[in-house]
Parts: C-alpha cells; sequence; structure tokens
C-alpha cells in the first residue's frame, strides 16, 4: 500500500497539483486499476475508510465538455475518486437500466465540495 501512496505523491508533486493536470496512458491505467480494486472492497484508496453503497442515475448521451475551472478527471481521479453522483452509461440507452449502484465515500465528496467552493471563490475575486 505505501507504494500506491508514493506514486500518487509522485505524480501529484510532479504536475505541482495542477487541477489541470494529465496523465500518461500508463499512469491512468495504474490509477483505474487500483481504485478498481480497493472499490471491489468498499474501501477508497485515497482516504482507507469504508464507502457506502448508493444508487445514482445513469446518464447516456455524449458527456459535456469539461468545465474549465473545474477539476481534471486525471485530479478528480487522484485525490476524490469516489465523489462521483452519477454513472456514464454511453449512447445507447438501455431499457430498465436508469441508476447503477455505486461506491461513495464520504471524505472524497467533502474534498470535492472544498475544491468547488474554492473555485468558485476564486472566480468571485
Amino acid at each position: 500500500m505505501k507504494h500506491i501512496f508514493l506514486f500518487f505523491l509522485s505524480i501529484a508533486s510532479l504536475n505541482a497539483f495542477s487541477y489541470h493536470m494529465e496523465l500518461t496512458d500508463k499512469e491512468w491505467i495504474f490509477i483505474c486499476e487500483q481504485n478498481a480494486i480497493f472499490a471491489s472492497n468498499g474501501i477508497c484508496r485515497v482516504h482507507n475508510i469504508k464507502m457506502v453503497q448508493i444508487s445514482v442515475p445513469i446518464e447516456y448521451g455524449l458527456p459535456t465538455a469539461p468545465n474549465p475551472e473545474g477539476p481534471s478527471e486525471a485530479y478528480r481521479a487522484i485525490f476524490f475518486p469516489n465523489a462521483r453522483s452519477c454513472v456514464n452509461g454511453g449512447c445507447v440507452r438501455l431499457p430498465g437500466r436508469d441508476s447503477e449502484n455505486i461506491f461513495i465515500c464520504e471524505e472524497c465528496k467533502t474534498v470535492e465540495k472544498k475544491y468547488l467552493k474554492q473555485v468558485w471563490e476564486s472566480a468571485q475575486k
């Protein structure tokens, strides 16, 4: 577990904790695999706490462009990967599939809220 934490710290420090950081394909694969392993056990990889399983809506269709003020997918995957409030279902709507059960980490949600508050406050200046 220690080597995973150090890997994430090294990525973050190399990118100076940029909200718009990008990852190589190899880094993405590693992070996605680690998130999946931890989530399958109901444990948040980042905060090492038990997550809560909830039902969230599945959003179908082409995703909208990310908010340029918001975190990149890389930043989200590293610092609050379990804060999602929906699931991307792709372009084709599947009959009878309107929601899906996922794990949510309360700490990830808190970190995401703090991040969004900071962005909003800096935009008001």
